[in-house]
């Protein structure tokens, strides 16, 4: 076979960042505080493509006044003890400090007489969600890509990455990938690779249903072990539209109810109720429903109106929210401040990802992972996205950029390139078969269709 360096778009760094979410952009921030030249490759544009710029932007966050370990008990409690309690603490640890960053940024979160506004994270006791300063996540990656792009990390966008390189001795060296807008073949030559391109698996949510996360995969094709792939994360949504608030609204006054009026919650979770954990409260819905108290809603009617303003302010004030709230009242004669709608459970997400140990690193030298991209617990909360993803970006990028101080580029095989994407190719050559998105979202179809 022909080495031919010339159909290759070669570009070379210390550090590459695969996916330009938080996981990513924070990666590469710390990646180049550390010295290290950082490409980050996004199939779409870093920063604006994703689940984090679809976030509501609500952060977990210790405070210096709080005490860690009710921070780590509740979150340890509410994933039913299945999560890394020594990751849960380094979360928490380092949240206070990138906050800090955040703010150094240009990025404000929200405070009243000097001190933080926060409410109570869903499924747990103690735990606290600070909130942007009107502002989104959307808002909070294009800053952190600014940022990068300040510190002199290389942006690729538009260029899909679909197989991880490696050396002759099996150690990571980059990536391959093609270009999304032109005929391109990349090769991002690294010493280090962090992966941060979501979890792996089949998604069922709308908002997330465009979401591939091959990241996992290729990790798993180059030899790294995958952790939780038999865990699901189910989420509560809407019947018609995509509204974050399931986990707001039950901190701010709402209760969810059923068919009949009664507020159902209280017997499934006494101690926590409407802010019990998603899984309880999915769980719930789906016990009323075989009971024939369907539909299920949250009662937003018997909210005051100081509570609905205060939601107004924290989640309907800015980003994506304010247009589909207008479009609920114009198109479907409905606010969803105002009336009670249906929500049901909405499969979300698989929870597979690389495992990783405390440091990001994976069973391959040279080979780490952040975001959701490796295992951050089985249950999500609000805020804990974020702050977990946050927390994983910056020290996967801290642990490759200190793994490259002690490395050197190693030698590709063009050849093993060349093959790997006619393999990739492959079938788009045989002019057969099934469109794949086509598929996957009559799957998505069927779904909702079987939801209670």
């Amino acid at each position: 076979m022909r080495q031919d360096h010339s159909l290759w778009e070669v570009l070379k760094s210390d550090v590459l960042i695969i996916g330009g979410g938080f996981g990513g952009l924070w990666a590469a921030l710390r990646a180049a505080e550390s010295g290290a030249s950082v490409t980050l490759v996004d199939k779409s544009f870093a920063g604006k493509s994703g689940h984090s710029y679809f976030a509501g932007g609500a952060m977990m966050v210790l405070l210096p006044e709080d005490d860690p370990d009710e921070y780590v008990y509740d979150i340890t409690l509410g994933n039913e003890w299945l999560v890394d309690q020594e990751m849960v603490a380094g979360v928490f640890k380092g949240s206070y400090d990138r906050l800090k960053d955040l703010e150094s940024f240009g990025f404000p979160f929200r405070k009243k007489g000097g001190a933080y506004v926060w409410t109570k994270a869903r499924g747990t006791r103690n735990v606290k969600n600070l909130w942007p300063e009107h502002a989104t996540a959307a808002d909070e990656v294009t800053i952190l890509r600014k940022v990068a792009l300040s510190r002199d990390v290389k942006v690729v966008d538009h260029v899909y990455i679909y197989d991880l390189v490696k050396d002759a001795n099996c150690g990571i060296a980059g990536a391959v990938g093609i270009g999304v807008k032109d005929p391109k073949n990349y090769l991002l030559h690294a010493k280090s690779v962090v992966i941060a391109t979501n979890s792996g698996g089949y998604r069922g949510h709308h908002l997330a249903c465009e979401l591939q996360g091959t990241g996992p995969f290729m990790a798993y094709d180059a030899g790294a072990r995958i952790k939780n792939p038999e865990f699901h994360y189910i989420n509560i949504r809407p019947a018609k539209h995509e509204i974050e608030g399931s986990g707001i609204l039950p901190a701010i006054g709402a209760r969810w109810t059923n068919a009949k009026g009664v507020h159902y919650m209280d017997t499934y979770d006494p101690v926590l109720k409407d802010r019990a954990p998603v899984s309880k409260i999915v769980v719930a819905a789906a016990k009323e429903a075989i009971k024939g108290n369907a539909p299920i809603s949250i009662d937003v009617e018997g909210m005051t109106e100081e509570e609905r303003e205060k939601f107004r302010v924290l989640q309907v004030s800015h980003g994506w929210m304010p247009i589909l709230f207008e479009k609920c009242r114009r198109e479907e004669g409905y606010d969803p401040l105002q009336d009670n709608i249906e929500w049901q459970p909405a499969y979300e997400a698989n929870k597979l990802g690389v495992d990783a140990d405390l440091n990001c690193g994976t069973a391959i030298e040279g080979l780490f992972a952040a975001g959701m991209a490796r295992p951050l617990g089985i249950n999500p909360f609000t805020g804990w996205s974020i702050a977990s993803c946050t927390w994983s970006g910056y020290r996967a990028g801290e642990s490759a950029g200190e793994y490259a101080k002690g490395t050197e580029l190693k030698a590709i095989d063009f050849n093993a390139l060349t093959e790997s994407t006619e393999t990739f190719l492959e079938p788009l050559k045989s002019g057969q078969g099934v469109d794949p998105d086509s598929l996957v979202h009559e799957i998505q179809k069927i779904l909702f269709r079987l939801m209670p």
